[in-house]
């Protein structure tokens, strides 16, 4: 059994424990119900849709809806650069019997690809959700074609638990994905 994510540090790329930010200026942050125009633009990007379950023209009022509504028990954060968002990340945590589990979601901005964003955000998730909130099996499904995805979620200790047949159906196709988590 792998231990919580160690997060810290400062990292290379964002605000450290102290509040200071580094050269980059990625900030980590809670998602505030005033993000939803920000995330509703990435939403509608080609590529975030197309790694993500997300349809093409979904209307603002339902990621106004998404942002507004999220769960208390749960964690939702951004990854905002210059003041811009350019990621986010959705955990949510079950109930009853499987309290001890969470899972999550996270995307970036198109053209904000393998900057260390994704890293970022899934080290502040994995790591609040060990040290704060008990969380002790972190499980999210990605498709198989997504490569460096797999490799992030991988680098951060998660395996793959199984794959799911014909999980969506994105541009015209049935797509797989995996389930993978990380147990601490």
């Amino acid at each position: 059994m792998a231990g919580c994510i160690d997060n810290q540090n400062a990292s290379e790329s964002g605000r450290n424990r102290s509040g200071k930010e580094s050269e980059m200026s990625l900030i980590v942050r809670a998602m505030a119900d005033s993000d939803w125009s920000s995330l509703a633009q990435i939403f509608e990007q080609p590529v975030f849709r197309w790694w993500t379950l997300r349809m093409p023209y979904q209307s603002v009022n339902d990621i106004k809806k998404l942002v507004e509504g999220r769960s208390a028990s749960g964690l939702s954060l951004v990854a905002e650069r210059d003041g811009i968002v350019v990621g986010c990340a959705m955990l949510y945590r079950f109930q009853g019997r499987r309290q001890h589990v969470a899972d999550f979601w996270m995307g970036g901005a198109d053209g904000h690809h393998r900057q260390g964003i994704g890293d970022e955000l899934l080290k502040e998730l994995s790591a609040t959700a060990c040290r704060w909130m008990n969380v002790k099996h972190l499980e999210l499904t990605v498709f198989v074609d997504n490569e460096p995805a797999i490799a992030l979620y991988k680098k951060n200790g998660f395996v793959i638990e199984g794959t799911h047949r014909k999980f969506a159906y994105r541009d015209g196709e049935y797509i797989d994905a995996f389930s993978m988590a990380a147990v601490y």
